[in-house]
């Protein structure tokens, strides 16, 4: 009886820290949010007051002009085309990197802990970044917007798809070293084939949001529809902007469906 009381004794205490915790957490957060509305100076009534703005500026975008339709389909194909390309790059390195990212497979720590660094710090530079890097290194044009969603993309999927192996269970492989083979081959026989099906699903989801990082890197020179949206916005052809942005959408929804 002395044990249950004691138990009961110790699991309340534990109760009460873990409330007490929660609710210092939740002030903390609660603070930051608030702060962090502070300093940017949000302010819904400037919101709602300028709203009218953004609803005259859609306004002014349509009807599209259907009849810059056969302008926009060249470089339009070019941006899916550097999306394919660059998504297929990505992902194939991506998952190869994986590898040495699980923890579960690779047990000599500082080679994890230095692509882990690699990888994070590659995926906190934006694509738009990335793009204009490579338009110094490879200059202008579509090449330079393939490398760059390239590299974006393996740190994604290198990420994902490390993560997705250590949630596997290692038996098949295990077993498959245990045998003599090989780490890599005994990976490619048991890890990719059980990671592949969700590994192509993240994959065309990357395909997707690549499509349209890919229509704002012709801002920077590195190829696509972005140069084309950008030049008709600066100068006020509205319309033949939202032919652009809708030919887009068009795009991305075909590519959606189709994976």
């Amino acid at each position: 009886m002395r044990i249950l009381n004691s138990y009961m004794v110790v699991r309340m205490k534990s109760m009460n820290r873990m409330k007490v915790i929660r609710r210092i957490t939740t002030l903390v957060m609660l603070f930051i949010i608030i702060f962090c509305f502070a300093v940017t100076g949000f302010d819904m009534n400037v919101i709602i007051n300028r709203g009218s703005q953004a609803v005259l500026f859609i306004k002014r975008m349509f009807p599209p002009d259907t009849g810059y339709c056969g302008k926009v389909i060249e470089p339009l194909i070019k941006t899916v085309q550097m999306s394919i390309a660059g998504t297929f790059i990505g992902a194939v390195f991506g998952l190869f990197t994986a590898f040495l990212y699980a923890g579960n497979l690779i047990k000599k720590s500082y080679v994890r802990i230095v692509v882990r660094v690699i990888v994070q710090c590659v995926r906190t530079i934006p694509v738009l970044i990335l793009a204009l890097v490579a338009t110094f290194i490879w200059g202008l044009g579509a090449a330079a917007g393939t490398i760059a969603i390239a590299v974006s993309t393996w740190a994604v999927m290198a990420r994902i798809g490390g993560e997705d192996i250590e949630g596997l269970t290692l038996k098949p492989y295990e077993a498959v070293t245990a045998i003599g083979a090989g780490k890599f081959k005994a990976f490619s026989r048991t890890v990719i084939i059980e990671l592949l099906p969700g590994y192509l699903s993240n994959s065309l989801y990357v395909l997707e949001a690549n499509i349209r990082h890919a229509a704002i890197l012709g801002y920077v020179g590195a190829g696509g529809i972005g140069l084309l949206l950008n030049e008709k916005i600066s100068w006020r052809e509205y319309s033949r902007a939202g032919m652009i942005l809708a030919m887009l959408f068009v795009a991305v929804l075909v590519i959606e469906g189709i994976s």
